[in-house]
């Protein structure tokens, strides 16, 4: 669950993203970016503590950064729907086409 769901019990579609970017990182590493015992320690951490990527993992630039944006803690920085659909997608450089997004290039290999 985001920060602002935990704390205030507000639901939005930046939860999902949010959720999204959890999950790209539980696939990734095998574990949750922040260890805790409790809720009011999950709350501080994730608010508090950035994500950090294990320099053993071969992780791209873009696909840390996808994450990242995902788990922005300030809810109106995070990536949005559109700003998702257009990550995954990805687009030509003005040519109309469109390319493989990061995201998926990377969950692909």
């Amino acid at each position: 669950m985001s920060p602002e769901a935990l704390k205030k019990n507000i639901y939005s579609i930046k939860n999902d993203i949010w959720s999204i970017g959890i999950m790209a990182f539980e696939m990734l590493h095998g574990e949750t970016p922040w260890e805790c015992r409790t809720e009011k320690e999950l709350i501080d951490k994730m608010t508090r503590i950035p994500v950090k990527f294990r320099d053993s993992l071969s992780i791209s630039s873009p696909t840390k950064d996808f994450i990242k944006k995902c788990l922005e803690v300030d809810e109106r920085k995070r990536m949005g729907l559109e700003d998702l659909k257009d990550w995954l997608q990805g687009h030509g450089q003005g040519n109309g086409q469109r390319q493989e997004g990061p995201l998926r290039r990377a969950l692909r290999s």
